[in-house]
């Protein structure tokens, strides 16, 4: 999938704080920002969007920033913005109160109302990831999802726990993934934060069977992909870790374009795949790689490798190596490593 990066790292340092505030000021939901950091301002934002789900990844100096009434009035998309600081907090007020977000914390908020937050961090820096979700696709009652807004929900256990691992595990890969994924991510993402609200809101059982079923999904996917590298791992393994019977596992894959086998297997050698691409793994043996990520014979995963894309193994590794001298130079330092470790 593709990822947009917004940063100032390519400009003078005079101009980077600048060039950020106009940005922002001049973005979907403008806002306005001070900082006591404008003479050298590092910010960076990696942005990927999942259907109409965006994805940011963000890290900034300490500032503050306000969204006034008049700007809601000036731009409202009407989104709800969940974030998860990584690095740092932040204080957030708004009309209803204050809230400190702690690291590994949830905050959700949303682009109609005004509010001001500023950093709370040990070495001056933020980081955080962020979602913007339109309003519309969480099937809940407006009224009901105000009363989390401004509220810090708890990313260290249940539902938030699985949200927070989910998001982080997906800005880490999405360079990994196919365009086709965007789709289905961003469903997965707003299934997961309606599970999130409605726990906390006692509101479940009003969730439709159709987002539950969903919800279950997308905590079969987080299992697999946390378990990939497992011999082990199976449709018998994955159901008794989610106290469902394997014939409902097969089930809930039934409108997916993969069974939960083939699911695996693709994972697995998608993993692979990059691995092989990776400069600082050249020197490991084709099948350590394969047998880091579950395949249990070599012979078996070249077939399903050649299967999948066309090529050994062996094959798409070289179209990643450099050539001539340069090859000889990074092999010997290669083998230097190897055989030092």
């Amino acid at each position: 999938m593709e990822t947009t990066v917004l940063s100032t790292r390519h400009l003078p340092k005079a101009e980077r704080f600048d060039w950020w505030r106009e940005m922002v000021a001049h973005s979907s939901t403008p806002t306005a920002v001070a900082s006591e950091h404008r003479a050298d301002f590092l910010a960076t934002s990696e942005q990927t969007w999942l259907g109409d789900l965006r994805l940011s990844a963000v890290s900034f100096p300490s500032m503050r920033v306000s969204r006034s009434r008049t700007l809601v009035r000036r731009s409202d998309p009407e989104r709800y913005h969940l974030v998860l600081p990584s690095r740092g907090g932040r204080w957030f007020s708004w009309e209803r109160g204050d809230a400190l977000v702690r690291e590994d914390d949830l905050l959700l908020y949303d682009s109609s109302h005004a509010y001001e937050a500023h950093s709370v961090t040990r070495d001056s820096r933020l980081s955080c990831l962020m979602i913007d979700i339109p309003r519309g696709r969480l099937p809940l009652p407006t009224a009901k999802i105000d009363l989390l807004l401004g509220r810090p929900l708890p990313a260290r256990v249940g539902t938030g726990f699985l949200l927070a691992q989910f998001l982080t595990h997906l800005a880490r890969q999405v360079g990994t993934l196919e365009d086709g994924d965007a789709l289905r991510l961003g469903t997965a993402t707003s299934d997961l934060i309606t599970a999130l609200l409605a726990h906390h809101l006692g509101l479940f059982d009003e969730v439709g069977a159709d987002s539950r079923e969903r919800f279950l999904l997308t905590r079969v996917y987080a299992f697999i992909e946390e378990h990939l590298g497992d011999r082990g791992l199976s449709p018998a393994r994955i159901a008794a870790a989610h106290h469902i019977s394997v014939r409902t596992l097969h089930n809930v894959f039934r409108r997916e374009e993969m069974s939960v086998t083939e699911w695996i297997k693709h994972r697995r050698l998608e993993r692979c795949r990059r691995d092989l691409a990776e400069p600082h793994l050249f020197h490991r043996p084709i099948h350590t790689i394969a047998g880091r990520w579950g395949f249990a014979h070599p012979q078996s995963f070249s077939r399903a490798f050649n299967a999948a894309y066309e090529c050994t193994p062996s094959d798409y590794r070289a179209t990643f190596r450099p050539t001539g001298r340069a090859l000889g130079v990074q092999g010997d330092a290669l083998s230097a490593q190897a055989n030092s470790s």
